[in-house]
């Protein structure tokens, strides 16, 4: 009923995503995750880990307390990601227990904005060619290999029906059950490899609904980076748990950052960015 509606429906649905992906069970079995608030001083929200023990890096905070030179008390608190691992004695990590908040941040925000930046160097058409043609070819790629897939079965299906004329005679090695099973899962087998089959070739063919997939994703992508340089804390906190997986934090605030696949698959060499 579109009279009634208050939102458009593409935000409403977008609204509803957000909610299932913030749910307890979601957020547990998620490794990227939407942040379960936009509160809070981090920028990274549950997908940043240590790099030398994998464990997942948790916010901490405290107070450290220092008389100053004029006699004042500095109470400054102090907000860390700190590796649980090691914190908690579970792993046997080579790292530093934490990291300063703000340091981090800074890289990642950095990050974020040489990709943005990045993006709006290149025109449009280009961008949405090089991502259609790198699908396409992955597609066809995929396509071939359930083809090489379906053609071994179909062999060894040929192969199974002739030991079955071998065994009539009295040549085989195998029981006439055994031969009969195996027969049985070979053809559920082949059956499965032909409707994979059938539904990755409707997909290569989908070529006009991929390009608009792909053009709309490019549309999404520069909202966010129109946005990103103006955006308040909570929003930046909300972009980046859209583009970034994964980050791995090593000594020395080494990082190596794994990208969502809708933002790596538009740039060249920017699967992972390690800084």
């Amino acid at each position: 009923m579109p009279d009634l509606q208050i939102v458009p429906q593409e935000q409403f649905e977008n609204a509803q995503r957000i909610r299932n992906e913030r749910s307890v069970r979601s957020t547990a079995e998620a490794e990227n995750r939407l942040p379960l608030n936009i509160h809070g001083k981090s920028l990274l929200a549950g997908n940043a880990y240590c790099g030398h023990c994998g464990a997942k890096l948790e916010l901490t905070s405290s107070r450290k307390w220092r008389k100053m030179a004029d006699g004042s008390l500095d109470d400054t608190l102090r907000i860390r990601y700190t590796c649980y691992g090691k914190l908690r004695k579970q792993t046997n990590c080579t790292g530093q227990t934490g990291y300063t908040v703000h340091i981090l941040d800074e890289i990642i925000d950095k990050s974020v904005r040489q990709i943005f930046s990045k993006m709006r160097g290149i025109p449009k058409e280009q961008i949405i060619t090089r991502r259609y043609e790198r699908e396409v070819v992955e597609r066809k790629n995929h396509l071939q290999t359930i083809q090489v897939e379906r053609d071994k079965a179909q062999k060894d299906l040929i192969s199974l029906k002739a030991e079955i004329l071998a065994c009539i005679k009295g040549e085989s090695v195998f029981p006439k059950e055994t031969l009969v099973e195996m027969i049985t899962a070979q053809e559920e087998k082949l059956r499965e490899l032909d409707a994979l089959y059938e539904s990755s070739y409707a997909e290569t063919e989908k070529t006009a609904e991929l390009m608009d997939n792909v053009s709309k994703l490019y549309e999404e992508l520069i909202s966010f980076s129109d946005l990103y340089d103006s955006a308040s804390f909570e929003a930046k906190k909300m972009i980046v748990s859209q583009l970034i997986r994964r980050v791995d934090v090593y000594r020395g605030y080494q990082i190596h950052v794994d990208f969502n696949f809708d933002l790596a698959q538009y740039l060249e060499n920017s699967d992972e960015l390690a800084c």
